[in-house]
């Protein structure tokens, strides 16, 4: 009985010892799977540079053209022109019509300016709301999987730590530490 005591506390402590190193390892920005990859790439590029040595016809030049550039650009600066539809040839009230008629026309390109511009910030208030909502939803998501993961995690070691509690207590009850209870 004493010996079962201790194979649960080793075993116990065994596992509490695992689910922290897993928790931990989850947790941190070490992972195995790199580690494990890195020595991996460093056996292979090590016995890759063994085997050139070994192996000299194993070694080769290679060289590789890269174009710097396909194409260039250059643009001077440029000149705009505006006509305005004002001849100064008319008299003077024609030309006040004209530049009446000019004045409207460029008041109605504005007013509709403005009702585009009206419209997309309405249509950039639902897309901020809408983002805004997909935001929070996939953060509320991110809590909830890291606490179910933190509990999955420290489960282990939880468990761990009850089965080293249930060994140490058959070792006491094999040694007769309550030989007093009744």
């Amino acid at each position: 009985m004493e010996t079962a005591g201790k194979w649960l506390e080793l075993a116990g402590t065994l596992l509490t010892m695992y689910g922290l190193w897993f928790a931990w390892n989850r947790n941190s920005n070490r992972r195995i799977r790199t580690a494990v990859t890195q020595w991996a790439n460093f056996i292979f590029n090590r016995t890759l540079h063994a085997l050139a040595i070994v192996l000299p016809q194993l070694r080769r030049n290679a060289t590789i053209v890269v174009p710097v550039a396909d194409a260039i650009a250059v643009a001077d600066s440029a000149t705009v022109t505006v006509h305005s539809v004002v001849d100064s040839s008319q008299p003077l009230p024609i030309q006040v019509e004209q530049l009446a008629g000019q004045v409207k026309s460029l008041a109605n390109d504005l007013q509709a300016l403005r009702q585009r511009v009206g419209q997309n910030a309405v249509a950039m208030d639902a897309l901020t709301r809408e983002s805004g909502a997909t935001v929070e939803a996939a953060v509320a998501d991110l809590r909830k999987s890291s606490r179910l993961e933190a509990f999955a995690d420290l489960s282990v070691a939880l468990a761990g730590i009850l089965i080293t509690a249930v060994g140490i207590v058959v070792g006491m009850v094999a040694d007769g530490r309550f030989a007093w209870l009744p």
